[in-house]
C-alpha cells in the first residue's frame, strides 16, 4: 500500500474516532467541562482544544446519543484539514453534516475581529441560528423534558404554601411558555430562534 500522505489519511478518520470513544469508555469524557472557566485563564492550545470538541458536540444533531463524532484537525502541506468521524450516519447524512460544519468554520473564518459590538452580535446571532437549525430535534427532545421539569417545579412551588413560592411561580412561567412553544415542530427556524433565546 506505500506509505504515501494519501494513504495513512485513509486511516485519520477511524484513529480519531478510536480515541474519543477510548476517552469516553474510561470516563475522560466526563471530565471535560462543557464551557472553560474563562477563556484568559487558559492556554491556546486548551481553548482550541475546546473549539475542536465542541465541532463534534454540534455534529450530534439526533436526540438519544446514538451518533457520536470525533473531530481532530491536521496541519498538511495542502493546508488546515478538519476531520471527522461518526458512527451510525449513512452517506447522505454525511454528507450534510459535511456541508454544515464547512459552512460554519467558513463563517468563522470570515468574521473580522475589529471589535464592533453590533457585527459581534449579528454574527453571533446568525450562528446561534444556524446552530439551532442543525441540531433541532436534540433540542426540541431536551425542551420535552425541561417543559417536564418545569411543569412540576411550578406545581410544587404553588402547592408548598413558600413565601417566596408566588415570586419563583411568576418567574418560571414566562420560562415555561417559551420552552413550549420552542418545542413545537412546526416553528420556522427564525420562531424556532426567537423561541430558544427566549428560554435562556
Amino acid at each position: 500500500m506505500g506509505d504515501s500522505p494519501r494513504n495513512y489519511r485513509r486511516f485519520y478518520e477511524s484513529v480519531v474516532f478510536l480515541l474519543a470513544l477510548n476517552q469516553t469508555y474510561k470516563g475522560d469524557g466526563n471530565k471535560k467541562a462543557t464551557d472553560p472557566p474563562s477563556h484568559s485563564s487558559l492556554d491556546a492550545e486548551t481553548v482550541f482544544h475546546g473549539f475542536v470538541d465542541k465541532l463534534g458536540q454540534l455534529c450530534d444533531s439526533r436526540p438519544g446519543g446514538f451518533t457520536f463524532t470525533a473531530f481532530t484537525v491536521l496541519q498538511s502541506p495542502e493546508g488546515v484539514q478538519y476531520v471527522f468521524a461518526s458512527n451510525r450516519r449513512g452517506l447522505v447524512e454525511l454528507e450534510t453534516t459535511k456541508g454544515y460544519i464547512t459552512a460554519l468554520l467558513k463563517s468563522v473564518g470570515e468574521m473580522e475581529a475589529d471589535g464592533d459590538d453590533e457585527r459581534d452580535e449579528n454574527f453571533m446571532s446568525t450562528v446561534l441560528r444556524d446552530v439551532l437549525a442543525f441540531c433541532r430535534d436534540r433540542i426540541r427532545c431536551y425542551l420535552i423534558s425541561f417543559v417536564g421539569a418545569l411543569e412540576i417545579c411550578i406545581e410544587r412551588c404553588e402547592n408548598s404554601g413558600a413565601k417566596d413560592g408566588k415570586y419563583l411561580v411568576d418567574k418560571l412561567k414566562p420560562l415555561l411558555q417559551a420552552s413550549r412553544l420552542a418545542k413545537e415542530p412546526d416553528l420556522d427556524d427564525d420562531e424556532c430562534q426567537s423561541s430558544s433565546l427566549g428560554c435562556w
